[in-house]
């Protein structure tokens, strides 16, 4: 399916976000503002208040900054040029291989996936203004899903109230969603009580306006 696409996609902007490719120094002035080894890329390429010596390389090599933009670019086209191809394929593939109506929803499935990963590593930074309190669980660890990094959020509490809307939605679409998809286990972490419907419906209301005015916006610019 097409969610593959994005699969490999968020697998390379997966990369730079990896803790063992991030070296960071500041300069000695600066120390007391170093950035710790271990936070996240996104979190030593966006801390715009540290002026010091900030040195930031991928792997220890240098790359073309152009590279990371045209890869996801060309990503997003060959999705949507494929997509019915590949819708088609699927559905012939369940009647070439006899799997039926199982084999169409585990291609959706596993396609699904595919898109919530590309979605938690390439929008990282926006979901982390707009979901999280200060000191919550990032969004961007390569091959976590948003759900599971949601799910993680839920339970310690570091959810704002955009964040409890979402995933109240998840929830309420399949019961208990973001803490069945919590990844890497749930030791030390207790279950949350259930999210307050009034998040839940602002979250929806909100959502559905966006994609409104999104759909519009689109449909202005093509026609």
């Amino acid at each position: 399916m097409v969610g593959g696409l994005f699969c490999r996609v968020g697998d390379a902007l997966g990369a730079i976000h990896r803790n063992d490719a991030i070296h960071v120094s500041c300069g000695a002035s600066r120390k007391a503002n170093c950035l710790p080894e271990l936070l996240w890329k996104q979190d030593a390429l966006w801390q715009d208040t540290y002026k010091g010596e900030l040195v930031v390389s991928l792997d220890g090599g240098n790359q073309n900054n152009m590279l990371g933009i045209t890869l996801f670019f060309l990503a997003l086209v060959l999705a949507v040029l494929m997509a019915l191809p590949a819708l088609v394929h699927t559905l012939l593939g369940s009647w070439r291989h006899r799997g039926g109506w199982t084999y169409i929803t585990d291609a959706f499935m596993a396609g699904a996936h595919a898109i919530d990963v590309f979605g938690n590593v390439a929008y990282a930074t926006i979901l982390n203004d707009l979901f999280l309190k200060k000191g919550g669980y990032h969004y961007g660890k390569r091959g976590e899903t948003i759900s599971s990094a949601t799910g993680r959020n839920w339970a310690t509490g570091k959810l704002n109230w955009l964040g409890l809307g979402l995933c109240g939605l998840l929830n309420w679409i399949d019961k208990d969603h973001c803490w069945k998809s919590i990844e890497g286990g749930r030791e030390g972490l207790k279950k949350p009580k259930p999210v307050p419907w009034y998040y839940t419906a602002a979250f929806t209301v909100l959502a559905a306006g966006l994609l409104g005015a999104n759909a519009w916006l689109w449909w202005w610019v093509i026609f």
